[in-house]
Order: structure tokens, then C-alpha cells, then sequence
């Protein structure tokens, strides 16, 4: 009996505990990830904001923000709203497969775009 209830007070303590590391850990990660997936350069995306996988990417100061383009066209990570760019940011052309990161050095929100297919958004979120 005491076996069991061991057993059930370690489930219960686990099932708490892993999404609480989960959740530090993300918010404490150095390197986050987002994907560009495969048919965002075709309108659509943007009604489920899923241009950019997550659309919205939250990270500490010092964090490197890495997008990789999954799709099979060429894209940007260009900082800035309603396809005008900022200038905190921009990738140049990402080819297929390939990746573009960025170290932000401080807090904020920052928006981006893609400058070929400006339908695709997403926003990175920088706290401190």
C-alpha cells in the first residue's frame, strides 16, 4: 500500500513540475526557433496567423531569435508593420532549408514581415 501511494504522490509531483520547467525553460531558452513553413509564399496563412511558426515568439534579453525557412520559396525576416521595414532587423533573402538569427539586446516587441509575400507576419516579444 505505501508502494502505491508513493507511486501516485511521484505522478502527481511530475505531472505538476514538467510543465512548470517547461514553461522557465522557455522563457530562459538562449536560442528560440521559428519555422517558415511550406505554402506561406501563397496568401492564407494570415487568417490563422501561421506564416511564421509560432506567430508570436517570447524570449529574454540576449536570446537569439533563429527562423528557418521550411517552405520551398524564398522569404525575409524584416522588422516592421504593415510591410513597412524599422531597420531594427532584416534577414535578406532566405533560401529554402536555409536559416537567418538574430541576438536582441533589448526589451520590446518587435513585429516583422516578409518583404516578397507581405501577407506574413509574426512578432517577437523581449523582456528582461
Amino acid at each position: 500500500m505505501k508502494l502505491l501511494a508513493s507511486l501516485i504522490i511521484i505522478f502527481f509531483a511530475t505531472s505538476i513540475a514538467s510543465p512548470l520547467f517547461a514553461q522557465v525553460y522557455a522563457q530562459t531558452a538562449k536560442e528560440v526557433k521559428v519555422s517558415i513553413p511550406k505554402g506561406t509564399a501563397s496568401p492564407g496563412c494570415e487568417v490563422k496567423k501561421a506564416c511564421y511558426k509560432p506567430y508570436e515568439t517570447k524570449a529574454k534579453v540576449g536570446s537569439k531569435v533563429t527562423w528557418k525557412n521550411d517552405d520551398t520559396s524564398t522569404h525575409t525576416v524584416t522588422s516592421g508593420k504593415k510591410a513597412t521595414p524599422d531597420k531594427q532587423f532584416d534577414s535578406g533573402i532566405i533560401m529554402p532549408g536555409k536559416s537567418y538569427s538574430n541576438t536582441f539586446k533589448k526589451a520590446g516587441t518587435f513585429d516583422y514581415f516578409c518583404m516578397a509575400h507581405p501577407w506574413m507576419t509574426g512578432k517577437v516579444v523581449i523582456s528582461k
